[in-house]
């Protein structure tokens, strides 16, 4: 009985922290929305700052050595400006659970650039 409960209070424990990162449905996200200027990513793609591309936050992506299962997924990001669909083609090691590192050309699309941090709510979606 004793360890019954103590598996209810860790799973508890668990469930609030992702929905601090989550919101109601439990396929989005939230987090920060940030950019930054793109070359070779973790994903092995060459990107510029024209395309429609995120870094993926490091407790997403994984380990940040490797190509991540997320490589190549898009993802739908919603900010104070609009809505961009992106390419998940890197990791952002130092973006926090939920958090996305946007191209500047999917920045602008979600909010203005001299903000340089937003609040976004973002899914994967089909690509």
């Amino acid at each position: 009985m004793k360890s019954q409960l103590v598996i209810a209070l860790l799973a508890a424990a668990a469930n609030a922290r992702s929905l601090s990162t989550r919101t109601a449905e439990s396929n989005l996200f939230s987090g920060d929305g940030t950019y930054f200027s793109p070359g070779t990513s973790a994903c092995r793609e060459q990107n510029t700052s024209r395309d429609l591309i995120a870094a993926l936050n490091a407790p997403q992506y994984g380990d940040i050595t490797a190509v991540s299962p997320h490589c190549g997924r898009c993802a739908l990001v919603r900010g104070p400006l609009g809505q961009a669909k992106v390419k998940i083609v890197d990791a952002c090691p130092e973006c926090v659970l939920g958090s996305l590192d946007l191209s500047l050309a999917a920045f602008e699309q979600i909010a203005h650039k001299l903000e340089g941090r937003v609040k976004i709510i973002w899914e994967f979606v089909a690509c």
